[in-house]
């Protein structure tokens, strides 16, 4: 299930993948840390990031996905891959557990499923690519150069409240400070 995304957007690696230090226990995402480990896409779009690393990080995001029942409360999801826009793909690490979803921190957007509906669909709509995951903006600003793994694209005003995803707005920053501003002007809980 997760051959056409990623053979579409990454390479493998020449040598042996770097692997998280942390058990995995979704089969799906241990799979793409054995075949590609922590690792950028060709485009840049994309980055397969390690997810203890960066968990604290996006915690905000994870508290807001609580259900009903309290069965997914922040602490058992965690982020396998991020865009240059911060957002990030996630996983819950509970065994014989199929979930894994997007989180928009640049709206609160999050949604989760199955990882089969998340790799076949989600990952290669061209819709949500160009417009959700401002694909269209990446070449526009690929002269730049690549990101450092530390850094993003984030937009001022946030579009969080009321900024606009422009050429215009966007500026490179450091990822880590500009999730915890996108966590307090989004109003998201810390616990």
């Amino acid at each position: 299930m997760i051959e056409p995304f990623f053979t579409q957007h990454f390479d493998l690696p020449s040598g042996a993948p770097q692997r998280p230090s942390m058990t995995i226990h979704h089969p799906a995402i241990q799979r793409i840390y054995d075949e590609y480990g922590v690792v950028t896409s060709r485009t840049g779009l994309f980055r397969v990031i390690d997810p203890e690393e960066w968990q604290e990080s996006y915690l905000p995001w994870f508290y807001l996905m609580r259900d009903e029942d309290g069965v997914f409360e922040g602490p058992e999801l965690y982020p396998f891959m991020t865009t240059v826009f911060g957002q990030a793909y996630i996983f819950a690490n509970l065994p014989d557990e199929d979930l894994v979803g997007f989180v928009d921190v640049t709206s609160n957007f999050n949604v989760m499923g199955s990882a089969r509906t998340f790799f076949l669909r989600h990952l290669n709509d061209p819709i949500f690519h160009e417009y959700n995951l401002y694909g269209n903006l990446l070449d526009e600003l690929a002269p730049a150069g690549p990101l450092l793994p530390s850094e993003c694209y984030g937009f001022f005003p946030p579009l969080a409240i009321g900024g606009e995803a422009s050429l215009e707005t966007v500026q490179r920053v450091k990822l880590r400070e500009h999730l915890d501003i996108l966590a307090q002007v989004g109003g998201c809980p810390f616990e």
